[in-house]
């Protein structure tokens, strides 16, 4: 009867983690892959550079390494068949020479080496990883407000972007129908103009582009990409709200400026519905003439 290893044999099992380069618990793993976590996959603080620059010197070595590990896996595989046919052809010359030395032994330990390496070297990644984490808990005050405050500028630019595409918007149109004017005028035609305000002029291959065929005013989309950008400036998802509600009360003025962007936005979506209407009404008005 052979011995048969048992299958929650914990020593074993956290000798082939180790040989993997990996963590020894399922909860060590994880928690190493947070601490690698970045947004974007960069920080805007140049203090921070040097943990990245030292962990991304380190995972390209662990890149190479298993480059190394893969090349002696598959001439360990073949290591067998190829010391059976040294040790044939030695034996058919009469045994002329040294016996040849078996290649499995030397790879097995070459492979032992590798996957010694890799261990080490998602060690030293994650150790570099904590003093990170470390760094930005000593500091977490100043880089919340500066993130903030970087995030808040990044808004107003974005919402000034938008208006910015409105009004080059507006400008285009009113030069384009200058110049069909120019070329046409005074022939009556040059009443019977484009649909100015639906987006792409109601032409199927422009809405098709945002999945619908619906006709869609382009003030509506602009409206759309304002509310869009408003919410990604203070966008959480549910788990990440609970913890951020749990750390820390809203402040006064963080409250103030929520309930400004609230009152903004109604303001301006009202303002909107308005100036559609005397659009539809103008555009209906010269269909009839």
């Amino acid at each position: 009867m052979t011995d048969r290893m048992p299958v929650n044999d914990q020593s074993r099992v956290l000798d082939t983690l180790r040989g993997l380069g990996l963590p020894p618990t399922l909860d060590a793993a994880e928690a190493q892959t947070w601490r690698r976590w970045l947004p974007g996959g960069k920080v805007p603080w140049h203090e921070l550079a040097s943990f990245e620059n030292e962990i991304a010197e380190l995972e390209e070595r662990h890149r190479e390494v298993e480059r190394e590990r893969d090349e002696i896996a598959a001439r360990l595989q073949g290591a067998p068949a190829q010391d059976t046919e040294a040790l044939a052809g030695w034996e058919r010359s009469g045994r002329r020479g040294a016996r040849p030395e078996p290649s499995q032994p030397k790879f097995e330990a070459e492979l032992k080496r590798c996957q010694d390496d890799l261990y080490a070297l998602h060690a030293a990644i994650d150790k570099v990883s904590a003093e990170r984490v470390a760094h930005v808990e000593k500091h977490r005050s100043r880089l919340v407000r500066e993130a903030e405050e970087a995030a808040e500028k990044a808004h107003e630019r974005a919402v000034h972007a938008l208006d910015e595409v409105a009004e080059a918007r507006e400008a285009l149109v009113q030069a384009r129908r200058v110049s069909v004017w120019s070329r046409l005028y005074p022939d009556p035609v040059i009443g019977q103009e484009p649909v100015w305000p639906q987006l792409g002029g109601g032409r199927r291959s422009v809405l098709e582009l945002l999945g619908t065929q619906n006709l869609i005013a382009t003030q509506h989309v602009l409206e759309a990409l304002r509310a869009d950008i408003d919410w990604i400036a203070g966008a959480v998802t549910s788990a990440q709200a609970s913890k951020l509600e749990g750390s820390r009360p809203l402040t006064q003025d963080e409250r103030e400026r929520a309930r400004d962007r609230q009152i903004d936005e109604g303001a301006r979506l009202r303002g909107q519905l308005a100036a559609d209407r005397r659009t539809g009404g103008l555009e209906d008005a010269r269909r009839k003439l």
